[in-house]
């Protein structure tokens, strides 16, 4: 699921993504068929031939430094997705990890130029979800279906959970709702009051209509804090132990236990305290939408694009192309000041800025033609403020997050600055997106109301 969102958002910005499957995962196939931009196929046998790809994505515990090296050989750049540093050592030019409280400390043993992207800002969360609105606050007991997730292959033990829980004494007094992706193993699940619906594909429609839902603690997790759903997380295996622990101390859910450990009494208990206290579901919902924000994938698309972006340092001969974008109307409409830049006033003031030892301006370029800039001024005491713009023919292309990435990591591998921040202007939203498509926190701006303020600090993460 969350490589399916990462190749949506990477499609959604022209490019072209293909999976190669697992056998298990043949049903998935289809599901990238039917998106413009996506294909798959089930086992090496079908897949495109691997210098094939600029750029390849490699999900799963078994892909080793050996297998790292193989796939990042003959393209531009490997992304590693994983958890809680499990792989132990990467060969790759991006690292993630989506988890709350990832660290880099797990990540240690990676490149010295990789990017290393962490935590849930970064979660990669499906466009079908993410298009939907946080779901409002509840203002009564749930009358909904109680939504069970038990994700697209539960283990044999979970499901036998769930079968005392729904038909025993502590079986539910409303009715339940239960998506899963293998029909065969829960299909026994169905009664009057439970409803099993497996494969379930349209989870934007099933989960969009959730008041409280059950889930093991997997990608689904962040999927449910960006719809703002109230959930009760069960750990099914070792590795969502960690991620049902932080988001419950998080106050995003709560922490039904773990497998072994939980019974159906605890599991039916759990349930009916939740479902009679709006308060606190009101308050995990608030929680959980601010770990989450639905914009993962676009982030993480923008950090890829990002290392395929050079800039040069500006010279005497940039002069005429920065006053000619500085002056486009598109430009001056978005900027603070709004009146034209004579050419004098232009000349003089850059002029003094490529002078100015503590101001950096950039070109960024496409086989020799330039397309973009970015700018860092008073990078005194460690802090520099950051502006850029983009040539009206490249607009529209989601360039403004890559462009950022690509200056944070410039600047800040050359030393001398903590902190960028940068101001736009209400109104600005393009620019605003931007910003936040590159991962920089909106700190407000309380010097200048008409204006949002964003800041990226240095942090042992990389960039």
């Amino acid at each position: 699921m969350r490589c399916f969102a990462l190749a949506e958002a990477w499609a959604a910005v022209g490019g072209h993504a293909h999976a190669v499957l697992d056998e298990h995962l043949r049903p998935w196939a289809d599901r990238w068929a039917a998106v413009d931009g996506l294909s798959a196929s089930v086992g090496e046998a079908g897949a495109p031939p691997l210098d094939d790809s600029d750029w390849a994505v490699l999900d799963g515990y078994g892909h080793g430094a050996e297998a790292q090296r193989a796939a990042r050989r003959a393209r531009r750049g490997l992304v590693v997705i994983d958890d809680h540093g499990a792989i132990g050592r990467y060969d790759a030019d991006i690292v993630m990890d989506q988890n709350l409280g990832a660290s880099a400390t797990a990540y240690e043993n990676r490149p010295a130029d990789s990017t290393l992207l962490l935590g849930p800002r970064f979660a990669l969360v499906r466009r079908e979800l993410a298009a939907l609105s946080p779901s409002r606050a509840p203002t009564g007991p749930s009358a909904a279906p109680l939504t069970v997730v038990l994700g697209g292959d539960p283990p044999a033990g979970v499901v036998d959970l769930l079968r005392e829980w729904l038909t025993g004494e502590h079986r539910p007094t409303g009715p339940v709702r239960v998506l899963c992706g293998r029909p065969e193993t829960v299909q026994d699940l169905a009664g009057p009051a439970v409803e099993v619906i497996a494969p379930a594909t349209d989870m934007a429609a099933l989960l969009g209509e959730a008041e409280l839902v059950v889930a093991a603690a997997g990608t689904v997790t962040w999927e449910l804090c960006a719809l703002a759903r109230p959930m009760i997380l069960l750990a099914v295996a070792d590795n969502q132990v960690p991620v049902a622990e932080r988001v419950a101390d998080a106050g995003a859910a709560v922490y039904g236990g773990r497998l072994g450990a939980v019974s159906a009494r605890d599991l039916a208990e759990a349930v009916d305290r939740l479902a009679n206290d709006v308060v606190a579901r009101a308050e995990l919902a608030a929680r959980a939408v601010e770990l989450v924000d639905g914009r993962g994938a676009a982030r993480v698309v923008a950090a890829i694009r990002s290392r395929d972006i050079r800039l040069r340092p500006a010279g005497p001969g940039d002069c005429r192309l920065y006053w000619e974008w500085a002056n486009e109307p598109a430009v001056r409409v978005a900027s603070f000041s709004t009146d034209p830049i004579p050419w004098e006033t232009h000349q003089a003031w850059f002029s003094a800025r490529l002078a100015d030892p503590h101001t950096r301006l950039y070109v960024a370029e496409d086989e020799g033609r330039p397309w973009g800039q970015v700018r860092i001024e008073g990078s005194r005491g460690g802090q520099g403020e950051i502006a850029f713009s983009i040539a009206a023919a490249h607009r529209g292309q989601g360039l403004g997050g890559p462009l950022l990435r690509a200056a944070v990591r410039t600047v800040f591998s050359e030393g001398g600055l903590d902190t960028l921040t940068g101001d736009v202007r209400q109104q600005n939203v393009a620019s605003s997106r931007a910003f936040e498509t590159a991962a920089f926190d909106e700190i407000g701006s309380p010097d200048r109301p008409e204006a949002r303020r964003y800041a990226w600090r240095r942090h042992d993460g990389g960039w």
